[in-house]
């Protein structure tokens, strides 16, 4: 229900609506995500439908056109989770542990290192920057905020390490081990 000038609400039209309207052409349906002119859903297969705005992209088809019926997003499966963002752009996590991206990337919200729009999912590959620590002979601390590795994380060093302390971001010590 509510606003649809963009078919955001994808019933097939563009009435606004002051009454719940199902969506057409789309069912086994186990995940939802609205932006600010679009909307995606998460089927029980794994595949990404989107419809609505699309201005910048932020339907992932491949085009620019606004479409007020579900369309899938070609080739693209194995998808567990999604998002989409009032900034015009969509997100969505792979069963993989990949993060792809697109849409509107004026300010960067893609996270690509670009400001191009994509109409297409594109895979962060930026997340996780190796650290290396080399020579080491005095204590060291580093920070991984948030987390990319989904809580777990190796930490190598060619020295010994003799002692290892985690904090939340509250600056609670959540976990202490002494080697």
């Amino acid at each position: 229900w509510g606003w649809n000038n963009y078919g955001q609400l994808g019933n097939g039209n563009f009435s606004d609506t002051i009454l719940p309207v199902p969506v057409v052409a789309v069912t086994g349906i186990i995940a939802i995500a609205g932006g600010f002119g679009h909307s995606l859903a998460l089927k029980n297969d794994s595949t990404v439908w989107t419809w609505g705005w699309n201005l910048y992209g932020e339907l992932g088809n491949g085009t620019f056109n606004d479409n007020n019926i579900p369309t899938q997003i070609n080739s693209f499966t194995g998808v567990i989770a999604i998002a989409a963002r009032g900034g015009m752009h969509s997100i969505a996590l792979k069963n993989n542990g990949t993060v792809w991206v697109w849409g509107r990337n004026s300010y960067g919200q893609l996270g690509d290192g670009t400001n191009t729009d994509s109409n297409v999912p594109i895979e962060l590959t930026a997340l996780c920057q190796d650290m290396s620590v080399n020579d080491v002979t005095e204590k060291f601390s580093f920070s991984v905020f948030p987390n990319p590795s989904c809580g777990i994380f190796t930490v190598t060093s060619g020295q010994e390490i003799t002692a290892i302390e985690i904090y939340n971001t509250l600056g609670e010590k959540v976990f202490q081990s002494v080697i």
